[in-house]
């Protein structure tokens, strides 16, 4: 009888068959798994490129800004100090206009007071002589009112903050990298334009505070006609000094304006400084009043000096 051979059975084959079945099904199983995995990666790794081409897009932008602000960086020394010039004789034109003529004795306030002592301790003097007045309240509004608006053009009176900086100490400091102060620069030029709501507002505050200072000193001697003329008078002065204020943000040198009298530049106290305000039997001395003066750091090219040595280089302009 012929014997049935295993190997070639039924039985056998299907088992056979079947063994190979699961292997195949086994590599299907593996080579899944590994697609899944790729897929997952390329997912992964497009949306990573996609950030990066993102971040490039915003590079570029960035980049093509501050190309497109780099004209607005000037090294004009003349127009800004025409426009210094100009500002203070429009100061003393004001101040002459609101303090030259006859009036009471002037009181001024504790706060006040203050800043008269800090402009010369004899302030009294200037305050009670009708030719000198002017002057002392000139230095006054260039105390309290304008240097404020070009040292710190980024900020409303009130001290809220409408910019990332608000002095350049922290350039000098070595706080700022040369990058960030010209976008600070070029943040504080563009805000300081005729188009900015920001400046605009601003530009009143300082007239209102300006036009201010007469009343106070003053309360009994001006009427509505009066005020009105000198609030008109004050938004000149607050509109030369934000137009100046943006001259110096669009400039490769820095300008830092400040008042004489310290130990670097300005006035000392002794007899060579002295002048005579009333020439009569009763004459007497004062010594002169602190006035602005205006002080410039680094060059034409924008390089600024160390701040070891920037007092010493300061090209200072009065």
């Amino acid at each position: 009888m012929g014997g049935v051979d295993p190997v070639s059975s039924s039985i056998f084959t299907g088992i056979r068959v079947n063994r190979a079945s699961n292997d195949d099904l086994s590599d299907l199983e593996k080579s899944e798994m590994e697609y899944s995995k790729l897929e997952m990666n390329l997912v992964a790794k497009t949306a990573e490129i996609k950030e990066l081409r993102a971040a490039w897009r915003r590079t570029a932008e960035e980049l093509a800004k501050l190309k497109s602000l780099e004209p607005r960086f000037t090294s004009n020394d003349d127009v800004i100090i025409s426009n210094w010039k100009r500002l203070r004789c429009s100061v003393m034109d004001f101040c002459y206009d609101a303090f030259s003529s006859p009036i009471p004795v002037v009181q001024p306030s504790p706060t006040q007071l203050c800043d008269f002592q800090c402009l010369t301790p004899n302030w009294g003097e200037y305050l009670k002589t009708d030719s000198l007045r002017p002057q002392i309240f000139a230095a006054y509004i260039w105390h309290t009112s304008i240097l404020r608006i070009l040292r710190h053009t980024n900020a409303p009176f009130e001290g809220g903050r409408t910019a990332a900086f608000d002095s350049l100490n922290e350039y000098f400091e070595g706080k700022l990298t040369k990058k960030e102060h010209r976008s600070w620069k070029a943040q504080t030029a563009i805000m300081l334009s005729k188009s900015s709501t920001i400046d605009n507002k601003a530009t009143q505050e300082y007239a209102y505070e300006i036009a201010n200072i007469a009343p106070r000193a003053l309360p009994d001697a001006r009427g509505k006609a009066a005020r009105s003329k000198l609030l008109d008078s004050a938004s000149e002065l607050a509109v030369q000094a934000t137009e100046l204020a943006r001259l110096f943000a669009c400039s490769l040198p820095d300008y830092q304006p400040a008042m004489g009298g310290d130990p670097y530049n300005g006035f000392k106290g002794n007899e060579d400084c002295m002048e005579v305000v009333a020439r009569n039997y009763n004459a007497r001395k004062v010594d002169l009043v602190r006035s602005p003066c205006l002080s410039k750091y680094g060059n034409s090219f924008g390089e600024n000096y160390d701040k070891a040595s920037v007092l010493v280089k300061a090209e200072v302009l009065l």
